[in-house]
């Protein structure tokens, strides 16, 4: 069984600017399938939304079809909300799934997630998987 995984959104952006390093490795992962993305609504619609920005100048088409296939081919979880977990409510949704799923929570920002123990940064996430981050 693929390892559990909820991916922070600073992840598919990294991933999706520099096409090389740990992030744009734990997303192919993700798409090959070694890896299942946990999520929920607030994910995916949080997803949907930065991708979108035009200051990034992502391909529309492409990253409506990656937030398709994380939605299609990954495990939805429903959540109760959890208290002190994270400072930020943009963050809660994140925390909540990594918590309830007992998933990995992949992130650039650890230090937002002090009440996530599995919080860990793409390049630790892969050294613990014996993979190399590019």
């Amino acid at each position: 069984m693929p390892v559990k995984v909820v991916l922070d959104t600073n992840i598919l952006v990294s991933a999706l600017l520099s096409p090389t390093g740990a992030p744009a490795r734990v997303l192919a992962l993700v798409l090959q399938g070694d890896l299942l993305p946990c999520h929920n609504r607030s994910i995916i619609a949080e997803y949907r939304a930065v991708l979108s920005r035009p200051k990034f100048n992502l391909d529309p088409h492409m990253t409506n079809q990656l937030v398709q296939d994380i939605e299609t081919h990954g495990l939805p979880v429903i959540t109760q909300p959890m208290d002190g977990l994270v400072a930020d409510p943009d963050d809660a949704p994140f925390a909540a799934v990594a918590v309830t799923a007992g998933a990995t929570l992949v992130t650039g920002n650890t230090k937002h997630f002090p009440g996530v123990p599995s919080a860990i940064g793409p390049a630790g996430f892969l050294g613990g998987l014996g993979q190399q981050d590019g």
